[in-house]
């Protein structure tokens, strides 16, 4: 397996966990989602043309800053505006973990990865039934944490045109009223370790 190949699967995974979070937290109404089987696990995707442009606009960005080792964390926001955020879900990628796996041919046909990604969905899924039902104002993006210099090269780039990027404050604990911390799984092979903050 090579890098970019590792890539691919890390930011595969990502599109996965968007759109499945999406749908179990109701942001959007159900019609706009499809069923499909990933990971030998049902998942749901969206099929709302808006929306699966942004994430996939947004996973392209990613998926360019994961390939030059500048992408350290994603982040799924659930918000109301810009001073209310209801939930953060929170990818941190760490470098080479998949890579690394694959080299050392511990997991060759990543069957270990699949089935972490496969208990993490379950876990997700499992979890957010105790959460409260999100309000119809809730809306979402995706950040990416990067550094200054690859935020400065994807903003003056010439895809940044057509999907631009703003840098966001780091905003300490982002308008929570109540801060919980729910650690939704680490999955070591494939380098991911999901959090959700409620």
């Amino acid at each position: 397996m090579n890098e970019d190949t590792a890539t691919d699967l890390i930011i595969e995974a990502l599109e996965v966990f968007i759109n499945h979070i999406l749908y179990v937290r109701d942001v959007y109404p159900p019609q706009i989602f499809r069923k499909r089987k990933i990971y030998d696990c049902p998942v749901f995707v969206s099929i709302y043309p808006n929306v699966t442009n942004y994430i996939t606009e947004a996973l392209t960005t990613a998926r360019q800053l994961k390939k030059s080792n500048k992408l350290k964390k994603v982040e799924l926001l659930i918000y109301r505006d810009e001073d209310w955020t209801y939930e953060k879900y929170s990818f941190d990628i760490s470098d080479d973990c998949l890579l690394a796996i694959a080299r050392r041919g511990k997991d060759p046909y990543l069957l270990e990865c699949e089935q972490q990604l496969r208990t993490a969905l379950y876990s997700l899924s499992e979890r957010c039934k105790s959460f409260e039902k999100l309000p119809e104002d809730a809306r979402f993006r995706i950040q990416l944490h990067t550094t200054q210099s690859a935020f400065m090269e994807t903003c003056c780039g010439p895809a940044s045109q057509d999907f631009p990027w703003l840098q966001t404050e780091n905003d300490g604990d982002g308008g929570f009223r109540e801060v919980k911390l729910l650690p939704i799984c680490t999955i070591n092979s494939t380098g991911l370790k999901i959090n959700a903050f409620v």
